[in-house]
């Protein structure tokens, strides 16, 4: 379907408009703590070799795809502060079966990520190791819903006609 010059085209006005979009980064409050908070996670995204404008675009595959799941790898500062060094885009090729989300089986709560890259390799990331977004999730399903899914049918018809 990405391959439909009008679908694609109306992927990216899409995109590109919330790339458009400042990115800002706000105090919850105006005490010194909240303050210093959002100083360090500005301080954070500035330090990491993944710029943000390609971390949105990454986090906006969702869109097409239902989620994005994107690996966040850590590193310390000269002060010895756990910093993001960056957050790269985990293959969808390796979470394109059944298994990939691991649940807590008392509280239902998102663990894992589960990677496969052949039927004996699997590769376990925990969830505090991934930044995700699903893109119009409704009980709390990971996988969320493509925009693409309700364009399909119109999208059939056009190709048999």
């Amino acid at each position: 379907m990405l391959k439909d010059p009008q679908i694609k085209t109306g992927i990216n006005i899409l995109t590109f408009f919330l790339l458009s979009r400042e990115m800002k980064i706000i105090a919850f409050s105006d005490t010194p703590e909240d303050k210093a908070a959002a100083d360090f996670i500005k301080y954070a995204l500035k330090s990491m070799k993944t710029n943000t404008r390609q971390l949105r675009k990454n986090l906006y595959s969702a869109i097409k795809y239902g989620f994005s799941a994107n690996e966040i790898v850590y590193t310390t500062n000269q002060d010895k502060q756990i910093i993001i060094h960056g957050i790269y885009p985990i293959d969808r090729g390796t979470l394109e079966h059944e298994e990939r989300f691991k649940f807590n089986k008392s509280t239902g709560d998102l663990e894992a990520i589960i990677q496969k890259e052949d039927e004996d390799k699997k590769i376990t990331i925990p969830i505090d190791k991934v930044l995700m977004y699903s893109f119009d999730a409704e009980f709390n399903d990971p996988n969320g819903e493509s925009i693409l899914d309700a364009l399909y049918d119109s999208h059939y018809v056009k190709k048999k006609v």
